[in-house]
Parts: C-alpha cells; structure tokens; sequence
C-alpha cells in the first residue's frame, strides 16, 4: 500500500547536491538576501521622506514610488521563483537571476530619487547599492 507524503516527509527529505549544485544554491541565497537588504533600504528611505513630508510637504512626482512599487514585485516574485528553482531546476537559475537582477537595478535607482539628498538617508541608499553589489556578484557564479 502507498502512502502519501507528509509535508513532514518532504521537509525532511534527503535533498543531496554536489558541490557545483552546492555553489548555485548559495547564489540563489545571496541573491534573496539582497533582496531582503534592498526591501529594508527602501522602506527606511520611504520612512525618512514622509517623516520629512509631515514637517514640510513637497511636490515630489509619484514616479520613482510606482517605480520602486513595481521593480519590488519583480525582484520578490523572482527571489521566490530562486527559492524553488535552485533546488528543483537549477538551469533556471541563471535567466531568473537576471530578472531579479533587473528589478534590483530599477529598485536602487528609484531609491535614491526617492531619497534625494536628504540628510541621514545616504547610508539606506549605500546599503541597497552594496546589496545590488552581491547580487551581481552571485549571479556571475550561475
């Protein structure tokens, strides 16, 4: 009789990888981090600017907030595909990676529109461009 898997059973499965599978996967997960780092900037440069919106409002265009808003939903439906892929496909990795890569680039650049040259933002805009860094890094490994 066969019984179905659990998703204790598939939470616990033996997944083996050789060294090269190995290197992809760790890739795949700088990738998502970076995604993570880029995500945490521009929420603290978007915190920054309304916190300066309250004391003195300004006319800053919607854009680079649209542009961010959709670069993000790139990048985070790519670093979930990554998640995946890197186990199940690893040759999809590499043309996914580039789709997140794309998102990541848009998200920066909108970031530090967003950010402008306010004071106390610099470091969040930095931290988003070193995170752009090692995803570039790490896709060169795919």
């Amino acid at each position: 009789e066969k019984k179905e898997a659990t998703m204790d059973d598939m939470m616990n499965m033996d997944v083996g990888l050789d060294p090269e599978e190995t290197k992809v996967v760790e890739a795949c997960v700088v990738m998502v981090e970076a995604c993570m780092a880029v995500l945490k900037a521009s929420v603290r440069v978007i915190a920054a600017k309304l916190r300066d919106q309250a004391a003195a409002p300004t006319d800053q265009q919607p854009l680079p907030y649209e542009t961010l808003a959709q670069a993000s939903k790139v990048f985070t439906r790519g670093a979930e595909d990554l998640g995946a892929l890197c186990v199940l496909d690893q040759s999809q990795c590499k043309p996914t990676a580039g789709v997140v890569l794309s998102g990541l680039e848009q998200a920066c650049k909108a970031i530090a529109e967003i950010g402008g040259s306010k004071e106390g933002v610099e470091e969040h805009v930095k931290n988003a461009e070193e995170a752009l860094g090692k995803a570039k890094a790490a896709k060169g490994v795919l």
